[in-house]
């Protein structure tokens, strides 16, 4: 919900300049060129749930500052954006983890192939979304933006307990000594 309107509140909203936004999205990339394996070694570490979780309150109190955030010096835009990418990577490689061991290992693909059709059209779904909530205000900026990140929490918190059935109904494998 949040993806189609990040350059336009990033700019408009908080105050960076346009030709400063390549370097917000490079150095955030580079967080998470980093943070995706360490994910995965902390979900195989300390469990996938466990891991989810902590992403999911991370994502949580992250996008309630990002969508909150007024005019904002670049450096404190790169460590909120980058944390909550950390949130956001901490949700992801889990789940996807986790919901891998629902199906048995000769339906995997298809399932996995319907799952990622369904992100799509769940995302698209979002944008459509958003786009009646988000409005242009005076000078460009983005009004009702925190509205999207109170229908984000309500997700997470939704997802959350979702996984946490998912969790309950399959148990992680103990570890191999």
């Amino acid at each position: 919900m949040l993806m189609p309107f990040g350059s336009a509140f990033t700019v408009h909203n908080l105050g960076i300049q346009i030709d400063q936004l390549p370097l917000i999205y490079l150095l955030t990339g580079i967080v998470t060129i980093f943070i995706g394996p360490l994910v995965g070694k902390s979900s195989d570490t300390f469990g996938k749930f466990n891991v989810f979780l902590f992403g999911a309150v991370l994502s949580i109190v992250m996008v309630l500052v990002y969508t909150n955030l007024g005019i904002t010096p670049i450096g404190w835009v790169v460590t909120v954006n980058s944390i909550m990418f950390v949130g956001i990577f901490s949700r992801m490689i889990p789940s996807q983890a986790l919901m891998s061991a629902i199906p048995s290992v000769d339906r995997r693909g298809a399932f996995m192939a319907v799952g990622s059709s369904l992100q799509q059209f769940s995302g698209g779904i979002a944008s459509l979304v958003a786009g009646m909530i988000v409005i242009e205000g005076a000078e460009g900026k983005l009004e009702h933006f925190d509205t999207l990140g109170y229908i984000m929490v309500i997700i997470a918190l939704i997802s959350t307990y979702t996984m946490y059935l998912i969790h309950r109904s399959i148990p992680e494998p103990e570890e191999k000594k």
